[in-house]
């Protein structure tokens, strides 16, 4: 093979790989950072004694 068919081979490879990896982690990230919110949230709530 010559060189360019192996850089366009090593695109789609990175390609493919990089949206494999944000598919699966973005969702994660983002119910991480709820809890990390809820978290803050919870730790700094006024608590009024009535």
């Amino acid at each position: 093979m010559t060189a360019p068919d192996w850089q366009w081979e090593n695109a789609v490879a990175g390609s493919v790989a990089g949206l494999a990896t944000v598919t699966f982690s973005h969702p994660l990230d983002v119910v991480r950072t709820g809890f990390q919110g809820t978290q803050i949230t919870h730790r700094f709530q006024i608590s009024y004694p009535f």
